[in-house]
């Protein structure tokens, strides 16, 4: 059980979901394009605060917008909220990643 990965969890979060087959693929998506070959490798009991600060912030300086950078929080965190519930961790590690910093927002075209 202390072996699952972050992608694990994430598949075993999307089971316990009832969302339409749109949303579901949005947010297999959102997952494999930015969080399954980063933090989604790592065994939950490894994941670090810092962990997910790091992948927000490179999320930002690939020019993610704030708003899709939350979107992917809106994911990682229930799926580590799970893993919390369910004895795999002790704390939520994205609960403790604070505020999304280091996100620029975009600048708008006059």
């Amino acid at each position: 059980m202390k072996k699952l990965t972050v992608n694990s969890l994430f598949q075993n979060y999307l089971e316990t979901k009832e969302i339409s087959e749109s949303t579901l693929a949005g947010y297999r998506s959102a997952w494999k394009n930015h969080v399954e070959d980063s933090i989604g490798q790592y065994k939950a009991v490894n994941v670090l605060p810092s962990d997910i600060k790091k992948l927000y912030s490179g999320l930002s300086q690939k020019g993610l917008a704030k708003n899709s950078i939350r979107r992917i929080h809106n994911l990682i965190c229930p799926v580590l909220e799970m893993a919390g519930d369910d004895g795999i961790i002790r704390k939520n590690p994205a609960n403790q990643s604070g505020k999304i910093t280091g996100v620029s927002r975009r600048k708008r075209k006059p």
